[in-house]
């Protein structure tokens, strides 16, 4: 799968968001196993498995992946890594925020941010639409490179 710049050749003006749910570190560890990847309690993976079309691509690593917990967004994710851009077959992965609240809080001298764990060892694969999750993506300018592959 090619991102969006490889077809349109332009890089947008506007940050990219996408919704996609969160998956299972366990269907995620399977489905990153074929290739020698562990998915650990230090990530956090997210992508319509089986569909595809939206996730992460290069550029992205870094980004913030927030999550809406009433009337806050809450950083929940940084972007890590996935294999290829979107792929129906590999979710995104994401280094999981809470896991590192400790190290965080020993770099604030004041007014330390608050922290939510999520529960990821449920079925949400089978019921994608079930929780979803907003995932604002950051773009590089580096030539050929795009924040957020799109499938029409």
């Amino acid at each position: 799968m090619c991102p969006l710049i490889c077809v349109t050749g332009q890089i947008p003006n506007i940050l990219q968001e996408v919704k996609i749910p969160i998956v299972n570190n366990s269907v995620c560890n399977n489905t990153y196993g074929g290739i020698n990847v562990s998915i650990t309690n230090n990530m956090i993976c997210a992508g319509l498995l089986n569909q595809g079309g939206k996730g992460p691509c290069q550029g992205d690593s870094g980004g913030p992946m927030a999550s809406r917990k009433g009337s806050l967004w809450i950083q929940s994710g940084i972007v890590s890594f996935s294999a290829g851009c979107a792929d129906p077959n590999y979710p995104g992965v994401y280094s999981r925020v809470s896991q590192y609240q400790d190290w965080i809080k020993s770099y604030m001298s004041s007014n330390p941010p608050g922290f939510v764990e999520f529960n990821t060892e449920s079925n949400f694969g089978s019921i994608p639409n079930l929780l979803l999750f907003s995932l604002s993506l950051t773009f590089s300018f580096i030539p050929c490179t795009f924040s957020l592959y799109l499938a029409s």
